[in-house]
């Protein structure tokens, strides 16, 4: 008997001497599956298959499990110095299921170089330090104070003449001069660190024993002579004054203490009247 899906067969053996028999049972045969059915699995939901014997009609249904999603990200950007970034969207590569919304990230703090001074400072303007970002090359700049004038008594030596300042940044006094020197012209300006002075006053004694100097001439800012400032200067012959601006109290005869005996001083004609009285007992031209 043959064996089929459903029943076991069987197998007689006859003894070929005596004639008994012997009946051994066969084992049932494997269904002959073909599937009829199918569901693909998602990835949130089972599917199935369900199959049937070709020979005994038997039915067979397998499940197939869900595959789960299959996480990926989408619209991730990096932050940085000018902008935002974002985390990204978690999806389902598969059923491109939006699973979690990203989050925003802040903008990166910049990362400034040491700086450079792109301008520099004077003593009229201000400077500026230019730091760059090294990730995104922004720049940031910084101002830089006006440079402080030198104080009052800061001292400068120019042609070998000391001159001390009297208002910063603007004026100073010449307060002392070579000794050796014979022919002298006091400046209307000097120029010192990058500023100009006006020479608005010559101190006492600057001149002081020069027995050397003949000849002395005085710029036009002027505005005051110093009592003995050319004191005991006995070779000094001729003074000529540019200056319009000194008054009798600012100047006086005084100035020329013990100078030459002959010392003519020459001025400019519209002050010729006030200067004649300002160095009264001296011989003005």
């Amino acid at each position: 008997k043959k064996a089929t899906c459903k029943e076991e067969g069987s197998v007689t053996y006859t003894c070929e001497n005596c004639g008994e028999t012997e009946t051994v049972s066969t084992k049932k045969t494997k269904h002959d599956y073909r599937e009829e059915q199918h569901k693909n699995a998602t990835c949130t939901e089972n599917g199935y298959s369900i199959s049937v014997c070709q020979v005994c009609n038997d039915k067979k249904k397998e499940e197939i499990v869900a595959k789960g999603h299959s996480k990926g990200i989408r619209n991730k950007t990096t932050a940085t110095c000018k902008a935002e970034g974002y985390t990204g969207d978690t999806y389902c590569r598969t059923c491109k299921t939006l699973l979690e919304e990203g989050k925003i990230l802040p903008k990166l703090e910049h990362q400034w170089n040491d700086g450079t001074v792109t301008k520099r400072a004077t003593y009229e303007t201000a400077g500026e330090l230019t730091y760059r970002c090294r990730k995104c090359a922004a720049k940031r700049i910084i101002s830089i104070e006006k440079l402080a004038y030198p104080k009052v008594g800061t001292s400068y030596t120019i042609s070998g003449n000391e001159y001390k300042v009297s208002k910063p940044g603007a004026e100073v006094i010449l307060v002392k001069t070579s000794k050796t020197t014979k022919n002298v012209t006091v400046p209307a300006q000097i120029y010192a660190q990058g500023i100009t002075y006006k020479v608005t006053s010559i101190g006492a004694k600057a001149f002081n024993n020069n027995k050397n100097l003949t000849k002395v001439t005085i710029g036009t800012n002027i505005v005051e002579i110093n009592s003995n400032a050319f004191f005991n200067c006995k070779n000094l012959k001729t003074v000529t004054i540019k200056s319009v601006y000194l008054t009798r109290k600012t100047a006086n005869k005084k100035a020329f203490k013990n100078a030459h005996k002959k010392l003519v001083i020459r001025v400019p004609k519209k002050v010729k009247k006030i200067y004649k009285k300002i160095f009264k007992g001296l011989k003005v031209k």
